[in-house]
């Protein structure tokens, strides 16, 4: 294989545009580093609360759940219909984790769980609100 000045400029510059991207990914991770866990979990909640769900074929449930369960955190089973891969309607079951200190209004979601959805082929997200 004949090498050129071409060829190790271009090599020159995709190793540049690397170090650069993994430069950028240090600095992130660099904000990180100093926070402690509660201030990381703190900012990841902050995100999470301004997500919105655009997707009207995700299935929706509601779920009511005791202080108790709210404050500790548990494993329940959610029954809910959705439509299979063949078009038809059925009662899925699974288990979600619902975590310690959830509130209520608060969503659960579980991704793939929901409807099929025929042209993407793939099946929509199940989410739960807690009550």
């Amino acid at each position: 294989m004949e090498v050129n000045d071409s060829k190790i400029n271009e090599l020159i510059d995709r190793a540049n545009e690397y170090r650069s991207d993994l430069a950028k990914t240090t600095d992130e991770i660099k904000i990180f580093s100093d926070l402690n866990l509660e201030e990381i979990q703190k900012i990841f909640k902050e995100k999470s609360d301004n997500f919105e769900i655009k997707d009207k074929r995700n299935v929706f449930v509601q779920y009511n759940i005791t202080e108790d369960e709210a404050n500790n955190g548990c494993m329940k089973k959610i029954k809910f219909n959705r439509i299979n891969i063949n078009g038809k309607k059925e009662v899925n079951e699974i288990f979600i984790k619902i975590p310690a200190g959830i509130k209520r209004g608060e969503n659960i979601i579980m991704y793939g769980e929901g409807n099929y959805i025929k042209e993407l082929n793939i099946n929509s997200d199940l989410i739960v609100e807690i009550k």
